[in-house]
């Protein structure tokens, strides 16, 4: 009998709500608006009260395929955020340098394969691509030193000694050999 009861209770409220969706959400919006100090403070009440269940309920629904799903939109978007692209860089700099040896290994190895080795080609096919080659001066050095022609700008290059142009490799590279193709052609010390 007061089975019977509970079931018509919730067909009734079903009903009810599926008939007054918009008289609902009007009403919870209004009363959200009119206690929202008062609503804040017993959600930080019943979370303080409950955190490791709340705690464990949140890791059990992250192992599930929708709660995965969930996660990974939400980091994602996070991520795309100034404060998340900051904390993203610094843990990506921590774990590389507490592994660094490891995944220098891995690189080294992954060169080494057909696959490393065309994506190698590749990149550097379209660094190329995106170079052109202008000639600025011409070679201003005897026949027997051995040079380079260095990039000044994605257009024009010019003529350094190999040994001084393999000097400074990297990040800066463009900065560095500037020095000295102002020693050399500008004769500036």
């Amino acid at each position: 009998m007061v089975i019977l009861k509970l079931k018509n209770n919730i067909e009734y409220h079903k009903k009810y709500y599926l008939n007054n969706k918009e008289k609902i959400k009007q009403r919870s919006k209004k009363r959200y608006q009119k206690y929202t100090e008062e609503i804040l403070e017993v959600q930080k009440i019943r979370y303080l009260e409950n955190k490791e269940k709340i705690g464990q309920k949140i890791k059990e629904y992250q192992q599930t395929e929708k709660g995965k799903k969930v996660s990974y939109k939400a980091n994602k978007k996070y991520q795309q955020t100034d404060k998340g692209k900051n904390m993203y860089r610094v843990a990506a700099m921590k774990h590389y340098w507490k592994n660094r040896e490891r995944k220098l290994l891995e690189m080294k190895k992954y060169r080494q394969t057909e696959k490393g080795k065309i994506a190698h080609l590749k990149s550097n096919a379209k660094r190329k691509r995106s170079l052109n080659w202008v000639q600025m001066f011409e070679n201003p050095f005897d026949e027997d030193v051995k040079i380079e022609w260095h990039h000044i700008n994605d257009c024009y290059v010019v003529a350094i000694p190999k040994e001084l142009h393999r000097m400074y490799g990297g990040k800066y590279h463009r900065e560095m050999c500037m020095d000295i193709v102002k020693q050399v052609y500008l004769r500036e010390t």
